[in-house]
């Protein structure tokens, strides 16, 4: 039994009903290197929130750094560390 290694993951909202994926993808800086986005939808819509892994805490605070407070389209974006659920 090996640990894994550990991912960071940036929790991002503010989205609209209409943001997609792609949009996600293509608004992540070319410098920063991430291993996976989401975008959580229902009914064929955003339900306003993604998530986006890295691999290094340098990584998640260039990110957090980046999409906190940004302004884009009608939106104004919030990120933060996810928090993992105690159980």
């Amino acid at each position: 039994f090996t640990e894994r290694p550990k991912n960071y993951t940036v929790f991002v909202s503010g989205f609209q009903g209409h943001f997609t994926r792609n949009n996600l993808m293509d608004m992540i800086p070319r410098d920063i290197q991430f291993i996976k986005v989401s975008l959580p939808t229902a009914d064929n819509k955003c339900k306003g929130f993604g998530f986006i892994d890295v691999n290094t805490q340098e990584d998640m605070n260039s990110v957090i750094d980046f999409f906190d407070g940004k302004l884009y389209e009608h939106m104004v974006l919030h990120a933060n560390e996810k928090k993992n659920k105690s159980y």
